[in-house]
């Protein structure tokens, strides 16, 4: 029974983000391309039916790349311009590096003026197809594993997703304070994802406490010292395009750093809360009603857990990171002016600040559940 409830819950919520998503796409319909409409571009799949001249040369001081350019054939096989047959170059770079061969299925760029199309080219290889069955993969991995439990956790996944890409995005470009949007985002998902893990009771109730506590002060954290530095979560890098988007929308980014934040960290806190609330939680239920002895044994279990959370998040801003550490190191960069790269110090503040917030999950989750427990 349980577990004929646990998929249909897991269903449920499948459902209910395949809606959000269809929804989303009715309600917040945004076109930012200075008056232009969406049908002046379009990106078809095309196959290559002849490659006619091909002048490629290795490049100098790169091994495995060639430059030149590809005088080509394709067909359209979707959209508008269905079976349609162009003939265009290929130009091959360091930036656009796409070598095409007959028979190949790729992406194509088309674009129009005044209902005429006014060039053609190569956009990117296709790989949709195999994304999407890397997703696919991983969906097939977590059911085997996790049985029904992975069902969920899956689902949970796509609803999270969805959340932050058809909701929060959308109410972004709409004009919503983003503190305000991230702060919804994160009760929501916190809601639904305890829920789906701990059902209905006093360990869910906790958990969501606990979760909107950690995640906010981390949050406001990163808010404040982003105004003390003068940062806004936008890196200079970023900054163009983000500014002609609110200016084409009604965007407001003064809240950006703190919404960067909550998206970044919510999982990762949500991670630390289940684990110190569920030794809590089993303590009392074989007969330990000591607050003391309660809030030690999560403090204890909590301890161990965000150690390897801080870890895996220092990993990963490392790996994110890596191309960027790269180009700094090469150009020997001095060290106040390393320190005072808006892109350094906005990392450093996400990333402490997340840290922050994995730490004081721990007390928090401890005195909360306590709290709960004792009022019960």
């Amino acid at each position: 029974m349980n577990r004929k409830k646990e998929i249909i819950k897991s269903l449920t919520l499948i459902a209910v983000s395949i809606f959000i998503i269809l929804v989303s796409n009715k309600i917040f319909e945004i076109n930012i391309n200075g008056g232009k409409n969406k049908e002046d571009f379009e990106y078809p799949k095309a196959k290559v039916l002849k490659v006619n001249k091909e002048m490629l040369t290795p490049d100098p001081n790169f091994k495995n790349i060639k430059l030149g350019y590809q005088d080509i054939e394709i067909e359209i096989l979707d959209g508008k311009y269905k079976n349609q047959k162009f003939n265009i170059r290929n130009s091959v770079s360091r930036m656009y590096n796409i070598r095409v061969k007959e028979g190949m299925t790729v992406i194509a760029g088309i674009y129009t003026k005044d209902g005429e199309i006014s060039d053609t080219a190569i956009y990117s290889y296709r790989r949709g197809n195999v994304l999407l069955i890397l997703i696919l993969i991983l969906f097939a991995v977590m059911i085997a594993v996790g049985n029904v439990k992975g069902l969920k956790s899956f689902s949970m996944i796509f609803f999270d997703a969805v959340m932050i890409l058809y909701l929060t995005v959308p109410l972004a470009y709409k004009g919503l304070n983003p503190i305000l949007s991230s702060i919804l985002t994160a009760i929501t998902i916190a809601v639904l994802n305890m829920f789906m893990i701990n059902g209905k009771g006093k360990k869910t109730n906790a958990a969501i406490i606990s979760t909107v506590i950690a995640v906010a002060i981390s949050a406001m954290l990163s808010y404040l010292f982003g105004l003390i530095t003068h940062l806004s979560g936008i890196t200079m890098d970023k900054a163009e395009n983000i500014m002609y988007i609110a200016e084409n929308t009604k965007m407001n980014i003064s809240g950006f750093i703190f919404m960067i934040v909550v998206i970044t960290y919510l999982g990762i806190i949500m991670d630390v809360v289940q684990f110190t609330l569920t030794s809590i939680f089993n303590e009392y239920n074989h007969g330990n009603h000591d607050e003391k002895n309660l809030f030690s044994i999560g403090m204890d279990s909590g301890k161990t857990v965000f150690e390897t959370k801080i870890s895996t998040l220092i990993f990963g801003f490392l790996g994110f990171s890596f191309i960027d550490i790269i180009s700094m190191r090469a150009v020997d960069l001095q060290f106040n002016q390393l320190i005072n790269m808006d892109i350094i110090g906005t990392s450093l503040i996400q990333l402490i600040c997340g840290c922050i917030g994995i730490i004081i999950a721990v007390p928090i989750t401890s005195w909360v559940s306590v709290k709960i427990l004792k009022n019960n």
